[in-house]
C-alpha cells in the first residue's frame, strides 16, 4: 500500500483524466508508451507512527505527477484534470488508502526533443505533491 497507489487509483477512476489520457495513469511507463500519459513516481515518504503504535497512521508521501502529450497544449490539459481531481480528493479512499488530504508542492514545464532520431517532441508538465493517507 501506499500513497502513490492511492493516488493512481483515483486519477485512473476519474472522468475527466480518463478523458484525456484514458486507462494510461502509469507508476512504471514502458520506453515507447503511447501518448497522452500520466506518470506518478514517489520522492519521499514520511512513515508517522501513532501514539500508541496501532495502525490508521499518517503518511506524508510526496508524489511527482507527470503529465505527459504530444502538445503543450495537451499537457495544459491533463495537468489541469490531474490537479483538480488531487485537489479534490479529501478522505476519499481508493485502492484500499484512504487520502486525507493533497497539497500542491510546486512543478514545471519541460519540451523535451527527440533522443532516438525520432520527430516525437513530448510535453511534460511535472508538479509535486504532498499526499497525506492511511490505510
Amino acid at each position: 500500500m501506499s500513497g502513490v497507489a492511492g493516488a493512481r487509483a483515483l486519477l485512473a477512476a476519474d472522468s475527466a483524466v480518463a478523458a484525456l489520457v484514458g486507462d494510461r495513469v502509469y507508476r512504471k511507463v514502458k520506453r515507447n508508451a503511447t501518448l497522452p500519459y500520466v506518470h506518478l513516481t514517489r520522492s519521499d515518504v514520511d512513515w508517522r507512527p501513532t501514539i500508541d503504535g496501532t495502525a490508521n497512521r499518517l503518511v506524508n508521501e510526496t508524489i511527482d505527477v507527470d503529465s505527459v502529450a504530444a502538445t503543450a497544449e495537451q499537457a495544459v490539459a491533463i495537468d489541469k484534470a490531474v490537479r483538480e481531481a488531487l485537489q479534490d480528493a479529501n478522505e476519499v479512499t481508493h485502492a484500499g488508502i484512504t487520502i486525507a488530504a493533497v497539497v500542491i508542492e510546486g512543478g514545471a514545464e519541460d519540451v523535451t526533443p527527440p533522443d532516438n532520431g525520432d520527430d516525437l517532441v513530448v510535453s511534460i508538465i511535472s508538479q509535486s505533491y504532498l499526499v497525506q493517507w492511511r490505510n
